[in-house]
């Protein structure tokens, strides 16, 4: 005696109510995004096509602003040339030293105990301090 059984389909099948508490649970943070991230660059966009003072009128003058910016703007070529500076510098140096903490957490060096108590030290003082402070409260 055999038993007939349909082979299980692959992938990932969803029904209707399934799919339906996805997209209510994901809206708020949809929600979010868009009226934290992406009104605001549109209004800056909006903006920038004006020449407004903040209190007078607004005068509409296109891309007049970014024809400036980019022609005739000596500061905001330094700006940027510090900018990528700093983001380059601040990336390597950033790698470099997570991957020295790395070593030193990981590898058999000498003193690797004191290595990892340094580093775990920020993350267990408080929970200590509330400890000491709960103990001598009571």
């Amino acid at each position: 005696m055999t038993d007939h059984t349909k082979p299980k389909r692959g992938g990932f099948r969803y029904n209707r109510s399934e799919t339906r508490a996805a997209w209510v649970l994901l809206l708020p943070s949809v929600i979010g995004l868009i009226c934290i991230t992406y009104l605001p660059m549109i209004a800056s966009f909006a903006l920038s096509l004006f020449s407004w003072n903040g209190l007078g009128d607004m005068k509409f003058i296109g891309l007049e602003n970014y024809v400036r910016l980019f022609s005739r703007d000596t500061k905001f070529y330094s700006s940027l040339v510090i900018t990528l500076e700093y983001a380059g510098i601040s990336v390597i140096g950033s790698i470099f030293y997570s991957m020295i903490i790395a070593m030193l957490l990981n590898r058999k060096v000498p003193a690797r105990g004191f290595f990892r108590a340094v580093f775990y030290l920020p993350y267990v003082l408080p929970a200590l301090a509330v400890y000491l402070g709960w103990k001598w409260l009571y």
